[in-house]
């Protein structure tokens, strides 16, 4: 069942990055696929003995997945991650580089209600709306591609509420602390402050 959830996992984010529309002109050619030892979508919740963002890189594809382990934002049936891919094996953007940024949200349950297009909405300190539009769904995973502004916003914010098609939801900020260091981890030298 295990070996079965991490392959639809495996299998979905592939599906959900072709014809994402990154700036990246290497990812037209191939799309990342999240590696077979990439825990964090096997059972939603982040290992505590693992740093909170972790990197796995291709050499077949020569690219590097940047990721946080998923938290359950909707208890034990809806998990949120950040991924970040590179092309090449490096955590750092060169300057002006823009990464490929991917919200997720995935499920451990056999009945994954998101397996169709569905919107995403977050009110961000209780007034700017920020809409993400239909994910791009798979089995058991929906990710959005995110600029690093706005994922900049989102964890700047002091209260985070989204509904993801139905199901609303609020994010304590504390919880995106992994998003945060996976930002600082992936920003080009130059860049940071």
């Amino acid at each position: 069942m295990l070996r079965a959830f991490r392959f639809l996992a495996q299998s979905l984010l592939i599906t959900s990055l072709v014809g994402c529309g990154t700036t990246a002109p290497w990812y037209r050619k191939s799309a990342p696929k999240v590696p077979s030892s990439d825990p964090t979508h096997a059972t939603g919740v982040s290992n505590k003995s693992e740093p909170p963002v972790l990197t796995d890189y291709d050499r077949f594809k020569d690219d590097t997945h940047v990721y946080t382990h998923p938290f359950y934002v909707v208890a034990e049936s809806l998990a949120f991650s950040l991924h970040a891919y590179l092309h090449g094996n490096r955590t750092r953007l060169a300057k002006h580089e823009e990464p490929l940024l991917l919200l997720g949200f995935s499920s451990p349950s056999e009945d994954f209600r998101y397996s169709g297009p569905q919107n995403c909405i977050f009110i961000v300190n209780g007034r700017d709306r920020v809409d993400l539009g239909d994910g791009s769904p798979s089995a058991d995973y929906l990710s959005f591609s995110v600029t690093p502004q706005l994922v900049t916003k989102i964890v700047s914010a002091t209260t985070i509420e989204a509904r993801l098609g139905t199901t609303e939801f609020t994010i304590a900020p504390p919880q995106l602390s992994p998003f945060r260091q996976l930002l600082e981890m992936i920003r080009a030298p130059q860049d940071s402050s």
